[in-house]
């Protein structure tokens, strides 16, 4: 963890920007990060994801609920930790990761056929 944290700080800019943090680790990382609000729906056991990351062929995408907006910058920074700490993923399929992120009845494009994919029910609190 520590090794981590030695890694990000010299990405962090001063004055602290989310969005100015997020541009500097996609630099370092060589791979773009984009960051996506979403209307999450409520689980089947009644849970709710608020973040999730996919990380597709050839980019990030981190996903934070927009319902939720107070947490925007908590959901996202969780996700970006599971990325710097290389957490295990699942691979999903497109539609899949629609189903997660896509309201009901809206048209998506473009989406790859899988992506590894890391959301807030994968692990235990």
């Amino acid at each position: 963890m520590r090794a981590a944290l030695k890694t990000l700080q010299p990405h962090m800019p001063s004055p602290w920007s989310l969005d100015g943090f997020v541009h500097n680790l996609a630099d370092h990382r060589g791979r773009t990060i984009e960051l996506r609000a979403a209307h999450f729906e409520v689980l089947r056991d009644g849970n709710r994801t608020s973040g999730m990351w996919v990380e597709e062929p050839s980019l990030d995408v981190i996903y934070w609920d927009v319902t939720l907006p107070a947490l925007r910058e908590a959901a996202i920074a969780h996700e970006i930790a599971h990325m710097v700490l290389d957490h295990p993923r699942r691979v999903l399929t497109g539609r899949d990761v629609d189903d997660l992120v896509v309201p009901r009845g809206a048209s998506t494009s473009g989406r790859p056929e899988a992506a590894r994919v890391l959301f807030r029910h994968d692990y235990e609190a």
